[in-house]
């Protein structure tokens, strides 16, 4: 629930602070897999569904378009985890087919209540991370899409968010511009009933120090999104809320 809310020094600046679950609490941790079915042809997911790496580039010498035979033959799609469902179509139309920054969409929606998940960033250091709904599959990219919401990294070390065809620079406290590459793990907090997606900087186990918060309204459920052109990334799901999480909108 909420615990306080303030106005900073500026007056400009909601501060929030989010209490997280208690133990005796009822609420179910959200868990989630990625859902290869939607993964771009550029990306290979691990065979428990908990990772995600981009390999176009290697493979095609640069034309990540060209690689499904590659991405359906590492995507073990034969061996999915009981009570797998896939958002895609089951085929190569339902998955994501910009290259700019190849894409793949969570196995699970959410609808309603407080959630957090957490994911490693494993120093990549061109990815976005965030939520979207379901129709967003297809050939538009992150950037220009009214339907999905994600915090985007790219060289040189610089935070953007995106949504809407608008992308906000994002000019951070120290702790995370200098540098962007000691930023190893991300977490997400969404509270669906208020609007809320914030990101925090979670490389350190005792504190998540805040980046960025977006505004909005959900009205259709809405699935983790994860996004690169270079690197690794790796989902942490069935975490609690951490206690005491700040979150601030200008």
């Amino acid at each position: 629930m909420l615990t306080g809310v303030q106005m900073d020094q500026g007056g400009d600046t909601d501060v929030v602070i989010v209490e997280g679950i208690t133990p005796r609490g009822t609420r179910k941790r959200f868990s989630f897999k990625l859902d290869a079915f939607t993964a771009h042809s550029a990306l290979r997911v691990s065979s428990n569904y908990t990772s995600v790496e981009y390999v176009g580039s290697e493979r095609n010498g640069g034309n990540a378009r060209n690689n499904h035979s590659y991405n359906s033959q590492s995507n073990p799609y034969q061996a999915k985890p009981p009570g797998y469902q896939s958002m895609g179509n089951g085929g190569v139309a339902g998955r994501f087919k910009r290259a700019q920054f190849a894409t793949v969409i969570g196995d699970s929606s959410i609808t309603q209540g407080k959630q957090y998940w957490e994911v490693s960033v494993n120093r990549s250091m061109e990815y976005r991370l965030g939520v979207a709904y379901k129709h967003m599959q297809g050939t538009k990219t992150l950037a220009d899409e009214h339907n999905s919401w994600t915090l985007c990294l790219t060289y040189p070390d610089r935070f953007s968010a995106t949504h809407k065809h608008h992308k906000e620079y994002i000019f951070v406290p120290t702790h995370v511009a200098a540098r962007a590459a000691k930023v190893i793990r991300i977490g997400i907090f969404l509270d669906y009933e208020r609007g809320v997606l914030s990101f925090y900087n979670a490389s350190t186990a005792s504190e998540k120090r805040h980046i960025y918060t977006f505004r909005t309204f959900f009205n259709r459920p809405v699935w983790p999104l994860l996004s690169l052109r270079q690197g690794k990334l790796q989902i942490l799901t069935g975490l609690p809320v951490p206690r005491n999480l700040v979150w601030k909108t200008r």
